[in-house]
């Protein structure tokens, strides 16, 4: 059985992969869009632009999950069900 801090270690570190995977898919989103106007033909463009943009939401329900995974420890000593084996 882990012991609660290295359920909190584990729960912090999923928080902290999360947020740099958001930090990394807004920053691809704001790049796609800056560059659009560069020269790309509208339908490249627009067909990135909805790619990227799928991506930074996929990464921003991720991010949601670790923060309510790690906020339910936190409040309420709830131990994710689905914590990776030892």
């Amino acid at each position: 059985m882990r012991s609660l801090e290295e359920i909190n270690q584990i729960l912090v570190d999923d928080l902290e992969r999360a947020t740099r995977e958001f930090r990394i898919a807004a920053a691809a989103l704001r790049g796609v869009i800056d560059d659009v106007p560069s020269g790309l033909p509208a339908q490249d463009g627009s067909f990135l632009i909805e790619k990227v943009a799928k991506a930074k939401m996929r990464a921003m329900a991720d991010l949601r999950r670790a923060i309510h995974r790690h906020s339910e420890f936190l409040f309420k000593q709830k131990i994710p069900e689905d914590l990776p084996d030892e």
